[in-house]
């Protein structure tokens, strides 16, 4: 083993053991409040970013994944990320039936645009469960590479006509459904600004899977295990406010609780839990009218 491999490595474990010491003296108040004081002098400051290395807040999504790359590959690009994704497409998860519900409830043909959709995982498994799955049609926004897997997976499932695959956000213009499952954070573009720069936005937009705080907007790193995936935990009432701002109410909202993003001495701007929201478009003139739009006018 190269030396270099050696002191990564080593890096690697010391961040690992600090965050989850870290995190454990969380749950002890007088113990976090002193971790929390010390951290916040620039001594303090210092030696905590050494010791969490990637687990600690940033100011962008590239920042973070500059630090990232320091200890461990990207999850997108490990054959690992790609098994897991082949077992999700084989059944729903719980957080899944939200989404498969408001589809089920779209009427017509509709068109569905599936933003880091893999290579249509979610296609593969949600059109078991849809009873309009035949008048539905699927495009998956992903990287060069897992499109060309998509690809060749569609022909050799015999449903190329079903669903296809693009590396441009255009692609989502003009489509009924915009969905952002287990994604939206891997992006540095918010979903109110990939919406704006639409000419015919969605009618329906539904965010699954996606880590939201109460404070500000920061990025942070995951870390999968089998390798790390910068993030950008929005804040959900700024996300809201600018679907607001586009003319989109929010229809439902649901927690995710088997899933977290959590930044030691920083609980403030964690996720304790993911979440999940559908919006709907509202006709012009429509807000303010005091007519309520629930789950039951799809």
């Amino acid at each position: 083993m190269k030396r270099a491999d050696v002191v990564r490595g080593a890096a690697l474990l010391r961040v690992r053991l600090c965050a989850a010491v870290l995190l454990k003296l969380a749950r002890f108040r007088p113990l976090d409040r002193l971790a929390r004081r010390l951290s916040s002098t620039r001594p303090g400051r210092l030696a905590a970013d050494w010791l969490l290395g990637y687990r600690r807040p940033f100011p962008s999504l590239v920042a973070a994944a500059m630090v990232a790359d320091r200890f461990l590959a990207s999850v997108h690009e490990t054959r690992a990320n790609r098994y897991q994704h082949l077992r999700f497409s084989e059944t729903p998860r719980v957080s899944d039936y939200p989404v498969i519900f408001f589809l089920s409830r779209i009427e017509g043909d509709f068109r569905v645009f599936d933003l880091g959709g893999n290579f249509g995982v979610l296609f593969y498994c949600y059109r078991r469960y849809l009873p309009n799955a035949s008048r539905m049609r699927w495009t998956v926004f992903d990287l060069p590479d897992t499109v060309r897997l998509g690809c060749r997976l569609a022909r050799r499932r015999g449903v190329a006509d079903r669903i296809e695959f693009a590396t441009g956000l255009e692609a989502a213009d003009g489509v009924e459904v915009f969905l952002a499952s287990g994604s939206l954070h891997y992006f540095d573009r918010s979903l109110p600004e990939m919406l704006a720069a639409l000419r015919h936005p969605p009618v329906h937009v539904i965010v699954n899977r996606t880590p939201l705080n109460d404070g500000a907007t920061v990025a942070t790193v995951q870390d999968a295990g089998f390798g790390l995936a910068a993030c950008i935990l929005y804040d959900g009432g700024g996300l809201i406010d600018g679907m607001r701002a586009l003319g989109y109410a929010l229809v439902d909202r649901w927690s995710i609780h088997d899933l977290a993003v959590t930044i030691p001495l920083h609980p403030e701007l964690s996720a304790p839990f993911y979440s999940g929201l559908y919006f709907r478009r509202v006709p012009d003139g429509a807000f303010g009218t005091g007519k309520a739009i629930t789950p039951s006018t799809p």
